[in-house]
This record gives C-alpha cells, structure tokens and sequence, in this order.
C-alpha cells in the first residue's frame, strides 16, 4: 500500500510538473485538460488524507517548476549560498501546494462519490475559493492562476466577463467533466460541447474610437548589480535621456520602476530640467522613482509624471500599493534582517499606498498605473479603471529574475489584464520584456531581452467597458443555487 502511495505521488507529482507548461513562455494551455483530469482519476476512492496529501503532490510539482525563478533573485541578488536559496525556494513552493491540498482534501472529505456534484460543483468551486485564498492570505500570491494560462483558448472569452476567475473556473469544469467521462462517457461529449460554445463568446466588448496614443518606452537595462550604486546613478540617468533623446515627439515617454534610484526630493534639479523639455515639447514623460517623507520617514515605490506642471509632492503620482514580501517590505523584520543579507536587499522597507488611486493624467488621457507585482492583483487593478480610463500601465524591475521565466509569465499576466478590462496595455521594464498590447491582451509590439532600446508605439484607444469592468465578481452569487444543489445530491 506503501508503495502504491509512493508511486501515485511521484505520477501526480509529475502531472503538476507538466501543468506549468501551460503558461509563458510555453503557451501549452492544453496540457491542463490532461493533467488535471489524470490528477483527478488519482484522487478518486481516496481517503480525506490520502486525496490531500496526493494533491499536495501535484501542488508541489506545479509550484516548485512554474516559481522557480524565485531562486534566481535569492540566489544572485539575495546573497544567499545556492541551497540555501533552493531550500527558501522549495519552502515556498511546499506552502503555495498546501491550495491544491486543502482542494484534494475537502473533495474527498464533503464529495467522496463519483457523480455531478463532486466534478461539476464541488471541484470548481473549492479549485475557485483556493486560488482567491492564496490571493489574499498572508497578503496574497495570485501567481499561476490557472485562469491565466488561457489566453489564448476558448476559456480566455471569459476573462473580460469575469476576470481570470472566471476562466479558470469554466476551465477547471471542463477538466470535471472530462474527469467523469471516465464514469459516463457523454461528459466527454459534454466537455467538447463547453469547448465549443466558449470559442462562440465574443472576445471583445469594445470599440476602437479612432484615437491614438504615440508612447516611447525605454528599456534601459541597467545591471541589478549597479542599479542602486550612488557612483553609477549619474550614468544611468545619462543612458536613459539617450534612448528618449530621438523620441522627444512621442505624447507619452516612459520610464520603468525605479529607473531614477534615487529619493524623488534629491533629485529635484534634474527633474526639473527634464520638465521644462516635457513643457516645451508639450508631451509627458512617466517615470518610477522612490520618495521619502520627512515627517513620517516612510519610504514610498513612486511614479511621478513630468509634463510641465510637475512639482514635489503634486497629486499626479501613483504610490505603490500591493509590496512584494521580502522584496519591499520584510515581515517581522526586526527578527530576520540580522539574519542574512536576502532580507537587507536595497529599499527592502517601503510603506504603501492607497488601494484605489486617481489615474495619472497623460496629457487629455487618463492612464491607470499597475507598479510591478501589482499587475497580478486583478481585483486591484480594476479598481483603479473607470469608463473614462483610456489605458492601462505597468513599470517593473523584472532584472532581479535574471534570465529565467518569471518575467515571461509577468508578461502575460499584464496581457490578462488587458482583455479583462477592455484596455491598451504599456509595459516598461528595465530588462525585459518591455512590451505594448491591445484591448484584447494580444502583443503589439516587444522588445528583447537584455538590450537598451526603446519601443514606439501608436496605441489605438477604444470606448466602452467589459462586463468583468462594469461589474466584476458580481457574477459569482450565480453560483449559490449550483453549490446549494450539489451538496443537497453529494452522497446521491
């Protein structure tokens, strides 16, 4: 019996393995239509404890595979030995698998027959409620939700009706159904039919309004090594004004996070030089720099906007509000910074901004700002879209992931965004990949990796709202009656 467990966890282990394929920079969302469903078949007949531990399993092989570029930026940057940084990576992969385990546990504890409730009401549901519970708990890590990975397929026409929640959703139903051919054969009919019907949705639910946006974003791939090096400040800011030099004309220029490394109040004569060109030229440049206030010594991941108006401390900034642990803030800090150096990594100790913001003001544009990890949070960053919000941006730093798939999937994530809102999207980055998309979350124009460029676009800007803009989540309250009937016919 021993051995049987062993075996199906090294078999789920490695289905959980295959399934982060299904995301950037792979794009094999198929695979999930597989894996899930084998996961599934494993689970089945299970005791509680065996169908959680059997889930963690594949938890644990999804995790450790699709975030091991974490390891990257504890490694290199974090000054930690190798397995050291391993271990710290594994940890985290060990906490993210315990979703994928309470899901496995729940459904053999509440569910344990092979019938509808448990593959059509059960699976999805509890797969739902873990995803928004790693969302939020311990501040939240929405990284690899499934819903993301289907941009590109069938279930992507729901990411604008119901956000990523709703596309992992309809894409974990199908795997149910495919998961119960193996009891009824016509679910498999029945999951080809949903396939079907989701490539019928409209994929957009705007319109192009016959403007456009001409930006110019600079990737000025400045080493992370260098970045907050006082005597290389000087040279950086150099090797930005050089890329925007011959694109001066475009309407907006953009700068990524922290491409000025240095706090906002000392750099006020550059600044103001580089708003007296904005001014004149009658444009706007948007760049990420750090401030830092007096009174309250916090420290604040800024975006500021030169456009000729521009003074200390004005309003038309976005401060940083969702920090990445560790990264920007270190939890119960006082204990783990005399610990290692990963946990006294430059500006490791900001405070946050507001939830919901003003949009920055481009000109007679609106633009609603996602300051890196921030893009992952799709709750928070429709918040801070309206119908008059012309376009979405994100600045980030991805150097700190070296050459590894984290910005890839980063990437994408800002593609969901994009279709869920029915938005243009400009992501600038330091290193890569810096990159434009439409309304409909598809690439415009990119640049690559690694090299200091800049990328011009002309983004046509549309009107109108998605359902998942105008309403967001409200749609989830349909599910109480499906849930209310699948526990009343669980054990039928």
């Amino acid at each position: 019996m021993k051995k049987q467990i062993a075996l199906r966890a090294l078999w789920v282990w490695c289905l959980g393995a295959l399934s982060h394929l299904a995301f950037a920079p792979y794009h094999q969302a198929w695979l999930l239509l597989f894996t899930l469903p084998l996961w599934l078949w494993q689970i089945q007949h299970k005791s509680p404890r065996q169908g959680g531990f059997l889930s963690f399993c594949f938890g644990f092989g999804f995790f450790v595979t699709g975030v091991a570029w974490v390891h990257v930026s504890i490694y290199q940057f974090g000054g930690m030995p190798l397995l050291v940084s391993m271990l710290i990576m594994a940890v985290l992969a060990f906490y993210l698998a315990l979703y994928p385990a309470l899901v496995g546990y729940y459904l053999n504890r509440f569910f344990p027959l092979a019938n509808w409730p448990r593959f059509l009401v059960a699976l999805p549901v509890l797969w739902l409620a873990s995803e928004w519970l790693r969302g939020w708990l311990l501040t939240g890590f929405p990284w690899l939700n499934l819903g993301v990975s289907q941009l590109d397929t069938p279930f992507g026409n729901y990411l604008p009706i119901g956000s990523e929640v709703l596309a992992g959703f309809m894409l974990v139903l199908c795997c149910g159904m495919l998961a119960y051919a193996r009891y009824q054969k016509r679910w498999a009919l029945f999951a080809l039919m949903l396939i079907g019907l989701s490539a019928l949705l409209p994929s957009s639910w705007v319109k192009y309004r016959g403007q456009t946006l001409s930006v110019a974003l600079v990737q000025g791939n400045i080493p992370q090594s260098m970045k907050w090096d006082p005597d290389a400040l000087v040279k950086s800011l150099y090797k930005y004004l050089d890329l925007s030099r011959p694109h001066m004309n475009a309407d907006m220029l953009v700068w990524p996070e922290g491409a000025i490394a240095d706090l906002e109040q000392n750099q006020q004569g550059f600044l103001s030089q580089l708003n007296a060109i904005t001014g004149f030229r009658k444009n706007n440049l948007v760049t990420g720099i750090i401030d830092y206030n007096n009174q309250t010594h916090n420290y604040y991941n800024t975006v500021i906007v030169l456009d000729g108006h521009y003074h200390y401390g004005d309003a038309n900034r976005y401060i940083k509000h969702h920090l990445l642990p560790i990264g920007e803030f270190v939890p119960f800090g006082d204990l783990l910074r005399p610990l290692a150096p990963l946990f006294n990594l430059p500006m490791s100790d900001f405070a946050r901004g507001a939830y919901r913001q003003p949009n920055l003001k481009i000109g007679k544009f609106k633009g609603a700002m996602a300051i890196c990890y921030e893009v992952a949070f799709s709750r928070q960053v429709r918040a801070n879209v309206d119908k008059d919000t012309d376009f979405l941006m994100t600045v980030s730093n991805d150097a700190w992931f070296g050459d590894s798939i984290g910005p890839w999937q980063h990437l994408q994530i800002a593609q969901a965004r994009a279709k869920e809102l029915g938005r243009p999207m400009i992501r600038d980055t330091d290193n890569g990949v810096t990159a434009t998309m439409d309304a409909q979350g598809h690439i415009r124009r990119e640049l690559p990796r690694f090299v200091a460029a800049t990328l011009t676009d002309k983004l046509p800007l549309v009107t109108g709202q998605t359902p998942y803009g105008r309403f967001g989540l409200l749609w989830c309250w349909l599910l109480l009656p499906l849930v209310i009937a699948g526990w009343r016919f669980r054990l039928d």
